[in-house]
C-alpha cells in the first residue's frame, strides 16, 4: 500500500474503535495496510507489528514501518 492508502486505513481504524474488515485474496496486502497504519498512530511499534504478522504467517520484514 501508499502511505496514502495506509493513512486512510488509519482513518477508518480511528473511526471504528481499531475494528475493520479489509480483504485482499492473500490477506499481505492487508496486513501490510494495518501494520503501517498502527505504526504510523503509534499504537504499535515497528518490531511488534512485525512480529504479530509473522505469528499470523506475513513477513513484513521488508516494509518500511
Amino acid at each position: 500500500p501508499t502511505p496514502d492508502q495506509a493513512a486512510q486505513v488509519g482513518d477508518l481504524l480511528a473511526r471504528n474503535s481499531g475494528k475493520a474488515l479489509m480483504y485482499c485474496r492473500s490477506g499481505m496486502r492487508s496486513t501490510a495496510a494495518w501494520a503501517m497504519a498502527a505504526t504510523a498512530s503509534g499504537a504499535i511499534s515497528a518490531d511488534d507489528a512485525r512480529a504479530l504478522a509473522a505469528s499470523a504467517g506475513y513477513d513484513l520484514a521488508g516494509l518500511p514501518l
